[in-house]
């Protein structure tokens, strides 16, 4: 297994730490981050993830509340089996 030198991995790490918070704080930067088509798709993806996990969520909230906890748990059980 090779070893590589830590020095340059932290070094790396540190680099993109650097970049995420300077991206962050200067507006011009910022809006030629969002620019970039790789980032904009990975935030329209990131974005439609979490507002579909927020509606499931509410989804079943409303289910819970409205049915039987027999049929939630079936209906549940059926859809995580998908």
């Amino acid at each position: 297994m090779p070893q590589f030198p830590r020095k340059h991995s932290f070094i790396f790490i540190g680099s993109v730490f650097h970049q995420a918070l300077h991206t962050g704080t200067s507006p011009k930067l910022l809006k030629q981050h969002f620019r970039d088509p790789l980032h904009k798709n990975a935030y329209y993806l990131m974005s439609t993830t979490a507002i579909t996990s927020l509606l499931g969520f509410v989804f079943w909230m409303v289910v819970a509340k409205l049915y039987d906890p027999a049929d939630v748990g079936l209906a549940s059980a059926s859809i995580a089996a998908i």
